[in-house]
């Protein structure tokens, strides 16, 4: 069993020559004592001799404080580093490992020995292999912290998600190293495919219900036109037109919906221009009749769009059939534009304009009835100006 002086790190030399010294400093203080000295100098050198007792006891004490706060700073770095929820990783700038935390060996199911002086990439799954090197690629490069999500391996070969945040710096003796933290996301890369999973389902099941309900609008259309066609009956084939041009926006809505990955949001542009398209081919429109269009592209709701689609309908419905009485033509502009937040809907013709009892609400007729009903629903303004043809404006806020 080796002796304190061992433990401190002397040798036996070292202390044979401190015995020897301590030895002659004894023997020295006993002549003094016994010489014929004055009482003075013997207090003297036994008060330097207490002095230099409790200096030692005090340089003792103060040793002792110091080896308590290093063993408590040891404790304390031990739980922060060794113990944290997340793995730590130093790296030398050719991947080596260098230092491992209790966490990171434990999220690879080795121990951190085994783990020093090995390359990270040994412990990245061959798949992904490519989105570690571009990591460390771009890390080296810039200089900025890169983070990136890989699979890697354990010991017993099972894979697991890892997201990695790593950082470049200088070490102690100036060398480059990388400081990596290991953060398993299994769980949550579990949760995000389960979600993709449900997500995928359900998108399948609602374009299922979508197309079901345009097949059964489609054999409502289908029922009116052979109804429009077999009656004799001017005003109740008129009637029917109307009718086939409101299930036809519909239908033009649901085919909208049917191409776009958003089920809320549907382009305007494209939802107008196929209804302005479908209305021209139920009226047949004359050819010196022309609809222009300037529409601007943007996405809007489609429970808002159901209402835009019907309210341009109504209103085109109303301007081919009294617009252009006793005229040989015609034009009709469809604007719609978006200024902030505030779409502006603007239909005008410059046929002979709108009668009297219409503008003055005594007379409304069901299509501007409906279009009136639609604008509150929009929580929007509707208003008509009667000066060189019609002009409509809607306005109202998304």
């Amino acid at each position: 069993m080796l002796d304190k002086r061992e433990k401190s790190g002397q040798t036996p030399g070292d202390a044979a020559a401190m015995r020897q010294q301590a030895e002659e400093q004894a023997r020295s203080i006993e002549s003094t004592i016994q010489s014929p000295q004055a009482p003075e100098e013997i207090q003297r050198v036994f008060h330097e001799l207490r002095v230099h007792q409790i200096e030692l006891e005090m340089q003792n004490e103060e040793l002792r404080r110091a080896q308590t706060e290093i063993e408590a700073g040891r404790a304390r770095y031990y739980d922060l580093y060794d113990l944290a929820p997340v793995g730590y990783c130093t790296l030398s700038e050719k991947g080596l490992i260098l230092e491992a935390n209790l966490t990171a060996a434990t999220l690879l199911g080795v121990s951190c020995g085994a783990m020093v002086k090995q390359p990270l990439s040994r412990f990245i799954f061959k798949e992904d292999q490519d989105i570690y090197y571009l990591h460390r690629k771009k890390l080296f490069e810039k200089g900025e912290h890169q983070e990136c999500e890989l699979r890697l391996v354990q010991s017993d070969g099972a894979l697991f998600w890892a997201h990695l945040t790593a950082t470049a710096t200088q070490s102690e003796d100036g060398a480059t190293v990388c400081r990596v933290v290991l953060t398993d996301i299994t769980e949550q890369k579990n949760a995000e495919e389960e979600i993709q999973k449900q997500l995928c389902e359900k998108e399948i099941l609602l374009r299922e219900v979508h197309h079901r309900v345009k097949n059964n609008i489609a054999s409502i259309e289908n029922l009116l036109s052979f109804q429009a066609g077999s009656t004799a009956n001017s005003e109740v084939s008129l009637a029917l037109q109307d009718a086939i041009s409101r299930v036809q926006s519909m239908r033009i809505l649901y085919d909208n919906l049917l191409m776009t990955d958003d089920y809320n949001e549907i382009p305007i542009r494209s939802y107008t221009e196929n209804l302005i398209d479908s209305f021209v081919a139920v009226f047949i429109l004359k050819n010196n009749i022309t609809i222009e269009r300037y529409i601007a592209n943007f996405e809007i709701n489609s429970n808002k769009a159901i209402s835009i689609g019907i309210i341009i309908n109504e209103l085109l419905t109303n301007i081919i059939k009294y617009a252009f009485k006793g005229r040989d033509k015609g034009v009709v502009s469809v604007s719609i534009d978006k200024i902030d937040n505030t779409v502006i809907i603007v239909i005008q013709d410059n046929g002979i304009g709108m009668d009297e009892s219409v503008m003055k609400n005594k007379l409304p007729g069901f299509g501007l009835t409906i279009v009136k009903m639609l604008v509150k629903h929009l929580n929007g303004t509707y208003s008509i100006v009667n000066e060189n043809g019609t002009r409509n404006i809607i306005k109202f806020k998304i």
